[in-house]
Order: C-alpha cells, then sequence, then structure tokens
C-alpha cells in the first residue's frame, strides 16, 4: 500500500475516534465498505475493532452485519455470527 494511503486512512480513523459513538460506528462502517474491494483485510479489521454494543440503531446493525459477512467471505473465514 502507497505511503500517502496509509497516511490518509490513519487520519480517516483518527477522526472517526474523536467522534461520538454513533458518528463514529457511522465513519468506521463507510471506511469499512470502501475498503472492501482492495483491501478486504483492512475493512475486516475495522470491522473486528467495533463492539457490537455500540451498534446504536437497527440500520447500523444491518450495515454491520452486512459488511462484516462480506469480509469474512472474502478473507475465507467461513464463521456464523450473530449480532442483537
Amino acid at each position: 500500500m502507497p505511503q500517502h494511503s496509509i497516511i490518509i486512512y490513519s487520519l480517516l480513523l483518527l477522526f472517526a475516534m474523536a467522534c461520538s459513538t454513533s458518528g463514529r460506528v457511522d465513519t468506521m462502517l463507510l471506511e469499512a465498505e470502501s475498503l472492501m474491494m482492495e483491501h478486504p483485510d483492512s475493512a475486516l479489521d475495522i470491522l473486528d475493532s467495533i463492539s457490537p454494543t455500540e451498534l446504536g440503531s437497527d440500520r447500523q446493525r444491518a450495515d454491520y452485519a452486512l459488511l462484516l459477512t462480506q469480509a469474512r467471505d472474502k478473507n475465507f473465514r467461513f464463521e456464523t455470527i450473530t449480532v442483537r
């Protein structure tokens, strides 16, 4: 990965951490989605850093479950997940 991409992703992640929990989760979900095609391992790392207890809305839970399923599939990790 080019050096400037690492810096950009790091800054986005730091920005996400500075936001409120709901905003932070939304930002992290968007970041994971943007990385999914070219860097599914990075997307999975982001999703793994989100605690299911941080998912405050039905939309966040649905997005999280979908993205986590996609990331695990692309990384050849076949597991059963439960999002409550």
